[in-house]
């Protein structure tokens, strides 16, 4: 685990998805790389070794050296608490945005937006039904897949 790995789970349980880390890890992963181990999302902040299924890349999440201004007060872009939306590009697109956020022309889309812990409490409970309905699937698939 390396600084500004941020862990993440999805806010509606319906879209939970989960699936088993590697092992052995990889010995590389690419700095923004996005996987998936058991129930947990991640974004690596860095180059590393990595467990995680990959299946997409992101902006950076973490720079030391400040080099965007997301970066100059913390390092860290990722908080607590934080929500994040991924969006599909191409690679040429996300290769050249990586290229603006360190060039520090690339500005994040940051929202300052409470979350309402009792509206979602109200919105899980009224989709538990079904999303213990889809746990139970894919515990049943999981329980009937051979593991070699």
């Amino acid at each position: 685990f390396f600084p500004g790995l941020g862990f993440m789970f999805p806010v509606d349980p319906r879209q939970t998805v989960v699936v088993p880390k590697y092992n052995p890890t990889r010995t590389w992963t690419a700095e923004g790389a996005v996987g998936l181990g058991g129930p947990c999302y991640a974004i690596y902040p860095v180059e590393s070794a990595g467990g995680y299924q990959l299946f997409g890349r992101s902006l950076p999440v973490y720079d030391l050296k400040g080099r965007n201004e997301a970066f100059r007060d913390n390092p860290l872009l990722l908080r607590p608490g934080d929500r994040v939306t991924f969006h599909r590009v191409t690679e040429d697109e996300l290769t050249a945005i990586f290229d603006d956020v360190h060039a520090d022309r690339y500005r994040y889309r940051i929202k300052e937006q409470p979350f309402d812990v009792g509206n979602y409490l109200d919105f899980r409970d009224s989709v538990w039904d079904e999303a213990e309905r889809q746990r139970q699937r894919r515990e049943e698939a999981a329980a009937s897949t051979p593991v070699p």
